[in-house]
């Protein structure tokens, strides 16, 4: 194989290790340098086709042959489409023990991975998509970490198992805590929520409202009579298969045929944004009773 296959394969990068195992030796790679077919990375032991540039996909092989590693954390997450921000910098994570000086905006996490943990992704080594979101959950924000967390039960990228066997499993982990938090949440049912919501109205004055209330065959979260509003909790998404989703807008559908307006709001909403929510529902009544 000529090494120009292997870097075209790599977007223009190739590692001294690969040029070596194809029977290279110090000085053709040394005439390789001074002939300007290969030029060196910015990083030890990696080179660069004389005209590649520098893209996300160069600058990630040359992260992930320098270190020996997978992408991992946000850097995997992109790869794998998940609804994550980027903060401008790759994360790796090594598969050996060797330690490599990285240049700035690679992050190295020297956390334990095993074979299992790891598959490709257009090429690149990478965390598998399990892995990489319950990583991801345990260090984001925890407005992005709830976000995260509830697409990925509700697209079965992972489950509560998973993240149960994670605790478990890795006691010790870093981010641990907030997947525990996470967990906890998830598991909470509907009822919850609804309890949190009649808090945030008392608390916030509202009244008049009736919960458990029985409309058109079906029964509001909370009802408001004298204004037709009903306001709707939306558990966390692993709640809500295709039956549950079908159920609840067929719901919805008949309470506005009866004439009722409805609300609706999730676990994110009312331990995020309760402000937001009660300001909301004053708004609507103000305006129905007005």
């Amino acid at each position: 194989m000529q090494w120009f296959d292997i870097a075209r394969r790599q977007h223009g990068v190739i590692a001294r290790p690969q040029l070596e195992a194809i029977g290279f030796t110090r000085h053709q790679i040394a005439k390789l340098l001074e002939e300007g077919h290969l030029r060196r990375d910015r990083v030890p032991g990696v080179y660069r086709s004389a005209a590649t540039p520098s893209t996300q996909w160069s600058e990630s092989w040359s992260a992930v042959l320098a270190a020996r590693a997978v992408l991992s954390y946000q850097s995997a997450a992109n790869l794998w489409d998940f609804p994550v921000a980027g903060d401008g910098q790759l994360h790796v994570i090594p598969t050996h023990r060797r330690r490599t000086r990285m240049p700035p905006g690679v992050r190295v996490h020297r956390v334990a991975i095993t074979d299992a943990d790891v598959t490709e992704r257009f090429g690149l080594p990478i965390t598998g998509r399990t892995r990489t979101a319950l990583d991801c959950c345990g260090i984001l924000p925890i407005a992005a970490a709830r976000t995260l967390f509830d697409r990925a039960l509700q697209q079965n990228w992972i489950s509560l198992g998973d993240c149960l066997r994670r605790l478990k499993d890795e006691s010790g982990r870093h981010g641990n805590v907030q997947l525990r938090r996470l967990f906890d949440e998830a598991s909470l049912g509907d009822s919850v929520a609804e309890r949190l919501l009649h808090q945030l109205l008392w608390e916030a004055g509202i009244v008049d409202w009736q919960a458990s209330y029985p409309i058109a065959g079906y029964v509001a979260d909370v009802a408001f009579p004298a204004s037709r509003l009903v306001v709707e909790v939306d558990g966390w998404a692993h709640h809500s298969g295709v039956e549950r989703f079908q159920t609840d807008r067929t719901k919805q559908n008949a309470l506005l045929a009866a004439g009722w307006s409805v609300l609706r709001y999730t676990w994110a909403d009312l331990v995020e944004r309760p402000g937001q929510v009660v300001r909301e529902i004053g708004a609507h009544l103000e305006r129905l009773d007005g």
